[in-house]
């Protein structure tokens, strides 16, 4: 309170962290399942329903500034969720038929930040800003180096996935008795990454998937932010008013195979990057102005958020193997309990009904790898093997 005064305040957070599993190399595990999760969770909302800034002042002339910034993560040091297995390690599940087991691997950011700065002005004469700025940038990550991952009797999920939800906003009253100056800027940025790298790595199931931008249970990336200023502004000369609310959000879903990188799936294979829900209605610019003076006016700000998602599946060089419906044939082998001279066993009886041997697998030309049983005729059959 002041003939003339200035006044000003600022306050800047930057937030980073990481949620990490490491499975370092040359590790074996046998299980009938493994659930491997990385989560990384960011809740700014003390003010929610509040200003986390606000300003109050009376004056012949006066200046205030506000300024409120949160950076949650950053190019260099991402806010960040993610699941590294190394070298030579062996994740097995066994399980059965009956009982199939369970294998996911999973990673998963979550933010949710609300900011807000309030102004409130009179004076002769005055110039109010009102600042608001939240920028986020995370990653959500699984990276597989010459590691196998399999599940003997079910299916295999590695899955990453974001949910992001930014809303800065600024709220200005301005009186002034002459004329005056108020702008007020919201701002909005989301940068969310979800990626999985295999590189020289063997991942086998009934089904195998990959998602990048959804998780096991089918649920998308959830992104949105709603930037919001609004200005009264009431003076006996026409005053200047500016809102500027601005929302961005950069999505990209990406997966990565590499080197002599092996899926093998007795079913089905997908290789999924998805863009998330809502597509370009995932942001909202909301800017209000009401002036009150010698030439009165009001304006509504236009809702033009910047929407852009990329979405790739990239297998790198000629090594790599994809391989869906592996051993979908079944196989059998069938042979007779004898020859023309009934005392010539070609097969000891005990043998009915048993897998073939790996070398009888390599002389008829069969993958190791089937399960192919032994049948016999139970009476003489000539020439038929």
């Amino acid at each position: 309170l002041a003939l003339g005064a200035g006044s000003g305040a600022g306050a800047d957070n930057t937030l980073t962290g990481k949620a990490e599993v490491k499975i370092g190399s040359s590790s074996d595990v046998f299980a009938d399942t493994i659930v491997i999760t990385a989560i990384n969770r960011l809740e700014k909302d003390e003010y929610a329903n509040d200003s986390n800034l606000r300003s109050g002042s009376a004056s012949g002339a006066n200046v205030s500034v506000l300024k409120s910034g949160t950076e949650i993560g950053t190019a260099d040091n991402p806010f960040e969720a993610a699941v590294t297995i190394g070298d030579d390690t062996h994740l097995v599940v066994e399980g059965d038929n009956a009982n199939p087991g369970t294998f996911k691997v999973e990673a998963l950011t979550d933010i949710y930040a609300v900011d807000s700065v309030r102004v409130e002005s009179v004076s002769g004469f005055g110039v109010s800003v009102g600042l608001s700025d939240i920028q986020t940038n995370s990653l959500s990550g699984i990276h597989l180096s010459k590691a196998t991952l399999e599940n003997k009797s079910g299916d295999v999920y590695l899955t990453t996935r974001t949910n992001s939800v930014v809303n800065p906003s600024a709220n200005l009253l301005v009186v002034t008795a002459l004329t005056g100056g108020a702008g007020a800027e919201a701002t909005g940025i989301t940068k969310a990454a979800n990626r999985i790298d295999v590189d020289e790595s063997v991942i086998r199931g009934s089904d195998v998937y990959l998602y990048t931008g959804k998780d096991s249970f089918a649920v998308p990336n959830i992104l949105y932010s709603n930037a919001t200023t609004e200005i009264t502004a009431m003076s006996l000369l026409p005053n200047i008013s500016v809102p500027a609310p601005r929302v961005e959000i950069y999505e990209s879903n990406t997966i990565n195979l590499g080197g002599q990188s092996s899926l093998q799936a007795l079913e089905d294979i997908y290789l999924t990057a998805q863009e998330g829900l809502g597509s370009n209605e995932r942001g909202s610019e909301n800017g209000l102005v009401l002036s009150i003076s010698l030439i009165p006016y009001g304006i509504d700000v236009p809702d033009n958020p910047f929407i852009s998602s990329v979405n790739s599946v990239n297998i790198i060089g000629d090594d790599v193997k994809v391989e869906a419906g592996i051993h979908n044939k079944s196989l059998v082998h069938v042979k007779p309990i004898s020859l023309v001279d009934p005392n010539e066993t070609v097969l000891p009886l005990d043998r009915i009904g048993t897998e073939l041997t790996a070398a009888e697998k390599d002389k008829l030309g069969l993958d190791a790898g089937l399960v192919v049983v032994d049948e016999h005729a139970g009476r003489d059959v000539h020439g038929v093997h």
